[in-house]
């Protein structure tokens, strides 16, 4: 198992979203983190994302930030939640990072 340091995950809201979609090609797992200055969670972004950018904004995507393109407000988990209780309810959840 290859476990991943969340480095390998976070992107700035200020970075471009050519930064953003390095930072998902290298972790392999199709989704970045988004962070502000302060290093707190305010979006993430995923394949899907980008995709969606690229279908609304065409050739514009080039010139987008992060910020731009991320799915804000990404539902968090508090630190020692069980992975069954956060999951039990929830089947929308695609992505879980812990």
């Amino acid at each position: 198992m290859n476990v991943l340091s969340v480095n390998e995950f976070i992107v700035r809201a200020d970075w471009s979203l050519k930064e953003a979609l390095q930072v998902i090609d290298n972790n392999a797992q199709g989704i970045c983190f988004v962070v502000n200055d302060s290093g707190k969670l305010v979006g993430v972004i995923t394949d899907g994302d980008i995709r969606r950018a690229l279908l609304k904004f065409g050739a514009e995507t080039h010139g987008k930030l992060a910020s731009d393109v991320m799915s804000a407000a990404p539902k968090k988990v508090d630190p020692g939640t069980s992975v069954l209780k956060t999951i039990s309810g929830t089947l929308a959840i695609v992505n879980l990072s812990i």
